[in-house]
């Protein structure tokens, strides 16, 4: 979730505001990072950036239960989806 927020630092623009929601489950634990900011075409990201392929997806892959996805397009800001479901 904090590499999620420092690209928000770093890529989303000065104007775009960025909500944190976290929903805690018995059995699971999900958390997204929403900003309305510059965006971007995940298909035109360089294979192996450490941010969203190692850092976010990359990480939560290796953990039983834990997946990530990075939705955004150009002009229409980023969401990131962390989750975590007991195995």
């Amino acid at each position: 979730m904090s590499e999620a927020l420092r690209n928000v630092a770093r890529h989303a623009g000065t104007e775009a505001d960025c909500a944190v929601i976290v929903q805690l489950a018995d059995d699971g634990l999900s958390m997204a990072v929403v900003d309305n900011g510059e965006g971007f075409d995940p298909d035109e990201v360089a294979p192996g950036r450490l941010g969203i392929e190692v850092s976010i997806v990359g990480r939560m892959s290796r953990v039983d239960g834990g997946h990530a996805r990075v939705s955004s397009r150009p002009g229409r800001g980023t969401t990131v989806r962390i989750g975590w479901e007991k195995p």
